[in-house]
């Protein structure tokens, strides 16, 4: 009688064994013998910045996740256009809203009416001349956007990891911010 329940023993205890390192051993055998049938493509709607940019030296990194918004030159209509879409982007994190900080950098300073125009519509918006921050940002794949990208995700490390062009901003950059303010556990 002791017979039987001793071959049941080994049974279960091979089966739990197989249980734990057969997926070990499929993921093994798919990750390096074939690589090929691994999914290659992503959720971002943005193009991922890699490698990723440090921007620590010009911008502050001490308040969490930044938009940082580039302007080239002087800030016409579409400019504030995209101003008050990155603002309503801000709004729309709700709770998260906190984490992240909105930045306008030009590389050559805007004049003193559009300036303070800009901090009476948007007092929380930091508005920075730095033209080594503006070359520094990096530049749109070629054919892409000749306009180069606009809005960039600056994570609270000081990198820059996401751009985003004209086209891109508004519902798609909210949902790669509400997903990158999901999973990330820093700022």
């Amino acid at each position: 009688m002791n017979e039987p329940s001793r071959g049941n023993g080994r049974k279960s205890l091979l089966l739990i064994a197989a249980i734990a390192f057969v997926p070990m051993l499929v993921a093994y055998g798919v990750f390096f013998f074939a690589p090929e049938i691994i999914p290659q493509t992503t959720t971002n709607r943005g193009e991922l910045v890699t490698p990723p940019k440090d921007v620590s030296e010009h911008v502050p990194t001490s308040d969490g996740w930044r938009l940082i918004t580039l302007v080239q030159s002087s800030c016409d209509a579409a400019c504030a256009e995209l101003i008050y879409q990155v603002r309503q982007i801000h709004i729309a994190l709700g709770k998260n809203s906190d984490r992240v900080s909105r930045t306008l950098v030009t590389p050559s300073p805007l004049d003193s009416t559009k300036s303070a125009e800009l901090q009476v519509a948007y007092p929380n918006l930091e508005i920075r001349t730095d033209p080594q921050l503006a070359r520094l940002l990096p530049a749109s794949k070629a054919g892409a956007n000749p306009n180069g990208f606009v809005v960039y995700v600056v994570d609270p490390l000081g990198q820059v990891v996401m751009a985003y062009d004209t086209e891109r901003v508004g519902k798609p950059l909210l949902l790669d911010l509400k997903h990158l303010l999901k999973v990330s556990s820093i700022g």
